[in-house]
């Protein structure tokens, strides 16, 4: 069924090739504004070229989200929305050049998230090729922050959001046969500890060494569990020198959550832990980071019809997908309480955030077209339509 959007997917691949090759050799990690840049006006440079109105929102730290919009004929308000940064330190796209190997495309920042914008940019062109514009707008974000969690483009994310009657983030799935309706969050906690310096030799009796208290700490905060959370230590750091008593220490604590529920039961135990001095003279702060960490992506009831109009019309197409929770965290908890929100149906990808990502080159038809058909569907449903005051 719907051999029309395969078959004009399957003869734009090679077109969808070389914008992944383009994509990845751009040095576009969080903050090389430049690369960003560049990123941002090809993109909204293809946008308009497929009937959009391109704005771009400038931010002089993390540079520009791009928002396209395409007016149709029909009622549904529909959002695609995908990151531009990846997490690659400026000369990866030189050294991890692209490359295709045994049906994968290889390439920095080929799987988080160039799969996404690839499966944005071509479910509009397959649709222009349709013909097809019984949808009531089509809106495209693409945002240069989403590896720093979006400090600059989260505020546009949840404005656009508002009006919509659904969104789609355009994140990998989990699996080849897999889409995301719920995804886990992140609180973030970092800990400082102040000690004093003194020779390791001469006179370390006089210093008060702030790395062995951060350790018993971490000890105590490792030693601690929380129904259905999981803790990673993200990074540790601190001293000042080899041959002296630590002054100094740092670390940073990712607790993944699946809601906000334990978020009072860790604050108030992290918050018992800052008050233990296990090092007299040290001293301890352990403060929320607001600025880290994307909030949980609950399944919410509204995606219900959503997820079985997914399930129904893969498996008309021939390669059925199957729900998934995901524990990392993406924008997607930006705008699920403003709009039914799904996730995971970008083409499929591996190896994110390794030298060894790669994008799964025979999803690439199938996801395009599948989301050319679920836009078609929608448009042509007001089912779809959301109650608005």
């Amino acid at each position: 069924m719907y051999e029309r959007e395969k078959e004009l997917t399957a003869i734009l691949y090679d077109e969808v090739i070389e914008t992944a090759k383009y994509l990845t050799g751009i040095d576009r990690g969080t903050k090389t504004l430049h690369g960003l840049e560049q990123t941002a006006r090809y993109l909204g440079g293809r946008l308009e070229e497929m009937g959009c109105e391109v704005t771009y929102h400038t931010d002089p730290e993390y540079g520009s989200t791009v928002v396209g919009r395409r007016r149709g004929k029909g009622k549904v308000k529909i959002m695609f929305y995908a990151h531009m940064d990846t997490v690659w330190p400026e000369g990866t796209a030189e050294k991890n050049s692209f490359r295709i190997e045994d049906g994968m495309a290889y390439g920095a920042g080929v799987s988080d998230c160039t799969h996404g914008i690839l499966g944005s940019l071509y479910t509009l062109r397959v649709l222009n090729e349709l013909g097809f514009e019984d949808y009531g707008e089509l809106l495209f974000v693409f945002n240069p922050d989403e590896e720093l969690t979006s400090p600059s483009s989260t505020k546009w994310l949840k404005h656009y959001s508002q009006d919509m009657d659904l969104a789609f983030c355009m994140e990998g799935p989990e699996g080849a046969d897999t889409f995301t309706t719920a995804r886990a969050g992140s609180l973030y906690y970092e800990i400082n500890v102040k000690g004093k310096m003194a020779h390791a030799g001469v006179n370390p009796e006089e210093g008060a060494n702030a790395l062995v208290e951060l350790t018993r700490k971490l000890n105590d905060i490792l030693n601690r569990e929380f129904p259905n959370v999981y803790l990673v230590v993200c990074w540790i750091k601190g001293g000042t020198g080899d041959c002296c008593v630590a002054d100094n220490a740092y670390a940073m604590l990712r607790y993944r959550i699946f809601n906000w529920d334990p978020k009072p039961e860790i604050d108030a135990f992290l918050k018992q832990v800052e008050s233990i001095t296990y090092v007299p003279g040290t001293t301890t702060s352990i403060t929320f980071w607001p600025e880290g960490g994307f909030g949980p992506m609950p399944k919410l009831p509204w995606v219900d019809p959503l997820v079985e109009l997914v399930r129904a019309t893969s498996e008309e197409m021939g390669f059925p997908l199957e729900e998934r929770c995901s524990g990392g965290g993406a924008d997607s908890a930006s705008t699920v309480l403003n709009c039914p929100t799904l996730d995971g149906l970008a083409p499929a990808s591996f190896g994110c955030h390794s030298p060894e990502e790669r994008l799964q080159l025979d999803t690439i038809v199938p996801r395009v077209s599948l989301m050319a058909v679920l836009l078609e569907k929608i448009s042509l449903d007001d089912k779809y339509l959301r109650g608005r005051d």
